[in-house]
């Protein structure tokens, strides 16, 4: 959990200011997402945390002091929508600190420095930010037939059974045991096309009690639904896929040998 690593992290920060280290140092503290696991996950909120990573950052007491043009205009991107494509581009100016605020970033950049203003109406395409990670979605619980449920949630499973396929003599079938949420998706940023509506989908598996969420599309006129990016795995998995060394697999593999103890 991430409160683990709370008392080295002080211990590190006490260190820092100890020794006057932040005098001439940019601290920069970020995550790569936000809360996965755990009870918070499983709420609208941990939905919408889980793709906000926090990002900080330190500057030395007298900075700005000495620079506060460029302090004002990375203070107001605090409220503009940024992605750690704009964190490295922030990184290379601290590299190569000019003392002046830049250019006006352009709606159609990926990465704007935070010493230059990010525009105000930029959004996930212009950032491009996947649907599925969109800071600017919405979330409105809904309630579809049961036909149109089950058929997302089996999409869903399907996804990741396919995901499994070179390890299926390894990994057994899941079954789909719950359709656990399903909210609709709008305000991503991407163009809506005509008929087509965006789902996120949790759902559970056995064996093993697997918890997971994927965003899909659903087209009303074919009436077909698929994946679209990643599946996340929203509970713990130790002890259930030590039979698969990829990384990125393990989040869905239920070792076939475990159902036989």
């Amino acid at each position: 959990m991430a409160f683990a690593g709370d008392d080295l992290y002080l211990k590190f920060l006490k260190e820092l200011k100890a020794t006057s280290a932040l005098n001439n140092t940019v601290l920069v503290w970020f995550s790569d997402h936000g809360e996965r696991h755990g009870r918070l996950r499983h709420t609208l909120q941990g939905t919408i945390e889980t793709n906000t990573p926090y990002l900080f950052f330190a500057f030395p007491p007298w900075f700005e002091r000495k620079y506060p043009d460029v302090m004002r205009v990375f203070k107001t991107n605090q409220n503009r929508l940024t992605s750690h494509f704009d964190t490295y581009a922030t990184m290379q100016d601290i590299l190569n600190f000019q003392g002046v605020v830049g250019p006006k970033g352009q709606l159609p950049e990926r990465s704007i420095s935070f010493f230059r203003e990010i525009p105000e109406l930029r959004n996930c395409e212009h950032a491009q930010i996947p649907p599925e990670y969109c800071g600017c979605a919405r979330f409105t619980e809904v309630h579809l037939s049961p036909g149109l449920d089950n058929y997302l949630g089996i999409v869903l499973r399907d996804k990741i059974m396919a995901n499994l396929k070179a390890h299926k003599d390894k990994c057994a079938e899941l079954r789909l045991s719950a359709i656990e949420n399903i909210l609709e998706v709008t305000n991503t940023g991407k163009k809506s096309e005509k008929g087509v509506r965006t789902f996120r989908v949790s759902i559970m598996t056995e064996p093993g009690n697997a918890l997971f969420e994927a965003t899909l599309s659903f087209d009303s006129t074919s009436n077909k639904a698929k994946v679209v990016g990643e599946v996340a795995r929203t509970n713990m998995y130790r002890g259930q896929a030590e039979c698969v060394f990829t990384p990125e697999l393990r989040r869905y593999c239920y070792c076939k040998h475990l159902s036989k103890e």
